[in-house]
């Protein structure tokens, strides 16, 4: 039994970044609940319970956390019973294509008294504004240092031998990848393993590898190498898992994993320092450190620590507002309703 520990979604320099259609693609999930619901309305506590039970009942499960705040839960895929439950409130709102056959909503919102809220009209309306400006602000702050990065990682890749990157792709896709092609592509799952939060920059890589069936790659140059060894890998048919990094979403991985030849390839940098059985160094091709990279990290690091704080504010502004909902809950009706997913989820 293992429980895996990931992000569907991202605080980007664009915005908030989802991949969450990719907690279960639809071809490999029979049944997906889509819980709606508000602050403080249970949709986190039943996941976790669900995620909780599924592990004493030894199934392998996969779980997300949420990137606004990382104690939280965003989604719970469990491979072997084909089944998915996914917070479907906005950033991430979403409904099932077909209602009863393949997918059912859970309203935790159906539970609330209202009359209860209406007495805090104002101060509901005044912390969702402030935590919709929060988010705002960290968003402008990754926007700006984004750049910053790019222009770290542009001169690095100016000092470096790239042809040499190449070369030790193809090694290592030799070494690694059978030299065979299927007759199908391989199927692609887009996640995260790591996030921008306001608990600080939060990974999960202990929890998706094992060292002994690892390789680190070190250097600049390492998501075009991770980059490479996926796209062979696809084109000779294997599926493959592919962790992308949240100030550069839309660029080439950080890490992958090929479930079916039991190998991972984890980028080893600044932010995460996972140490595989094997290392593949491209350090040995760059020639040395820009005279720029100090002092635009500097500057990047200040901005992404603002926001970090701006995503603290947002989440401290989320807690007011569940101190709103909590009381409002009928949360004995709602235990019980739950009850029988869950059971549904295991019967």
């Amino acid at each position: 039994m293992k429980t895996r520990h990931f992000f569907a979604g991202v605080n980007s320099p664009s915005g908030f970044y989802s991949h969450f259609d990719m907690i279960a693609p639809d071809k490999d999930c029979k049944r997906k609940i889509y819980i709606k619901g508000g602050p403080g309305t249970g949709k986190s506590s039943l996941m976790k319970k669900i995620a909780a039970y599924a592990a004493e009942e030894g199934y392998d499960t996969d779980v997300f956390h949420c990137s606004s705040d990382a104690a939280s839960l965003d989604g719970v895929y469990i491979p072997k019973l084909k089944t998915a439950v996914v917070d479907a409130t906005a950033p991430h709102g979403d409904d099932p294509d077909f209602p009863g056959l393949n997918g059912g909503i859970f309203n935790a919102a159906a539970y609330l008294r209202r009359e209860s809220l209406k007495e805090h009209y104002g101060d509901i309306i005044h912390f969702a504004n402030y935590k919709k400006t929060a988010f705002s602000r960290a968003y402008a702050y990754l926007s700006a240092a984004a750049p910053l990065l790019q222009s770290i990682e542009k001169s690095y890749r100016e000092k470096m031998y790239m042809h040499g990157v190449e070369i030790e792709a193809q090694r290592t896709i030799s070494k690694y990848l059978p030299d065979i092609i299927m007759p199908k592509t391989g199927k692609l799952r887009k996640l995260f393993l790591s996030a921008v939060c306001p608990e600080g920059y939060v990974n999960y890589l202990d929890s998706a590898f094992s060292p002994r069936n690892t390789v680190t790659v070190k250097g600049a140059g390492s998501r075009d190498f991770c980059g490479r060894v996926l796209n062979a890998a696809l084109s000779r048919g294997f599926s493959a898992e592919a962790f992308y990094c949240p100030m550069a979403p839309g660029a080439a991985p950080e890490h992958i994993i090929i479930p079916e030849l039991k190998i991972a390839f984890t980028t080893y940098n600044h932010f995460h320092h996972f140490q595989g059985a094997d290392t593949i160094d491209l350090n040995e091709y760059t020639g040395g450190v820009p005279e720029t990279a100090d002092a635009d990290w500097r500057e990047a690091e200040n901005l992404l620590l603002a926001a970090q704080t701006a995503l603290s504010d947002a989440r401290a502004a989320h807690k007011c507002l569940e101190d709103f909902y909590v009381p409002a809950m009928d949360f004995e009706s709602l235990s019980k309703d739950a009850e029988k997913i869950i059971d549904s989820i295991f019967e």
